[in-house]
């Protein structure tokens, strides 16, 4: 199972500092800005609304559909208004957003999509590939991410007047400085070291303590305020390294698909359940997710255990607590099935490092929750 070709081929070619700075280009390319909306649904992370606001326009949040990750046609439908002038649709941890149903709704209205692909480069829905259904897409290669980079995103445009708007503003953004991205360069041998499902938690911990003191390039910037280096393009080098590290795609995504189907042939308990994936999807799961009865207890046993069972997202527009919503435009209460998943889901590894002794020890602890 191999992305679209000429998606695949795009990936090295406008690449940013991050994804985030990618959707970003595409969005000022596309004429998006201050007084505009733009619709894209809540169980995110902090970046999308990050590169909307940072625009000068609004996200407007579309709710997940019962027993899913994603947003529905119906659910974005009742979120657009007549300020919407694009929408960013995800294809949350691997599994596609029905496309084939939210593609008429966006042509009805004349709204270019977005898709939001950090989360797979290969999943595919009916006969089309994710990326290939919109105006354009982004990728993401930090941490958790299908192909871990150390930081960085691409812009992927179907459109060639388009591509041309996106290069010219990549070619405006200067790259980050060299001490930042000695930082990188260190976390990203650092992750390539030490990094196996057994030492998730401690790496975690240590990640988060030497991000919140500056010594680490963290995933997140203060709502409200300019991360620094958000509007750069990846520098020469770790361009280089995403090359090398897409020649060996078809393993990494081999591999996705391998943890998949043991999480999905052996976890049988009925305190986890398995999210709706849409029918004649073909899904190769960045993370395998599970809606559990009890997540805190299932994420401490985790711990207990040195079981990586990751707790993300823990709110609807991660990490943002409740008092920060209402600066990415966010009301409580008004996407339900968002903030109920951030409250139950959890989700397991399919990387690369995973072997089949940490499936059937995860396998073990969820069967036993």
């Amino acid at each position: 199972m191999r992305p679209d070709a000429q998606f695949l081929d795009a990936l090295p070619q406008l690449t940013f500092y991050r994804g985030r700075v990618a959707l970003y280009a595409i969005l000022k390319a596309l004429g998006v800005g201050k007084g505009d909306e733009v619709v894209t649904q809540a169980f995110t992370c902090s970046a999308v609304p990050e590169a909307i606001l940072a625009t000068g326009a609004t996200p407007v949040w579309a709710d997940t559909e019962p027993g899913g990750v994603n947003a529905s046609v119906a659910t974005f439908e009742a979120a657009l208004t007549p300020r919407c002038k694009a929408m960013v649709v995800q294809h949350t941890f691997g599994i596609p957003t029905d496309m084939r149903d939210v593609w008429p709704l966006a042509e009805k209205h004349n709204l270019p999509v977005i898709e939001d692909c950090c989360h797979t480069l290969a999943s595919g829905i009916g006969e089309a590939k994710v990326g290939t259904w919109g105006v354009g897409s982004f990728t993401s290669y930090e941490w958790g991410k299908p192909v871990v980079c150390g930081l960085g995103g691409s812009a992927i445009l179907q459109d060639a007047k388009l591509r041309a708007e996106v290069s010219r503003i990549w070619h405006s953004l200067p790259e980050p400085g060299s001490l930042r991205m000695m930082k990188v360069d260190v976390q990203y041998a650092a992750f390539q070291a030490m990094y196996r499902p057994k030492n998730y938690w401690r790496i975690r911990r240590a990640f988060r303590k030497l991000a919140s003191t500056g010594l680490a390039e963290g995933n997140y910037a203060p709502v409200g305020e300019d991360a620094p280096g958000f509007a750069c393009r990846m520098t020469q080098p770790m361009r280089e390294r995403l090359k090398g590290i897409l020649s060996g795609l078809d393993a990494i995504i081999e591999h996705q698909l391998w943890a998949g189907r043991l999480y999905q042939g052996r976890i049988h308990s009925e305190n986890l359940t398995a999210v709706r994936v849409p029918a004649g999807s073909d899904v190769v799961y960045a993370r395998y997710p599970l809606i559990a009865s009890n997540k805190q207890a299932l994420l401490e046993a985790a711990m207990e255990a040195g079981i990586e069972v990751a707790d993300w997202y823990t709110s609807p527009i991660q990490p943002l607590g409740s008092s920060d919503w209402p600066k990415v435009g966010y009301r409580a209460g008004s996407c339900p099935h968002a903030e109920s998943l951030a409250e139950s889901l959890v989700s397991l590894p399919t990387n690369q490092k995973v072997t089949e002794s940490d499936v059937e020890r995860t396998v073990e602890l969820m069967n036993g929750f």
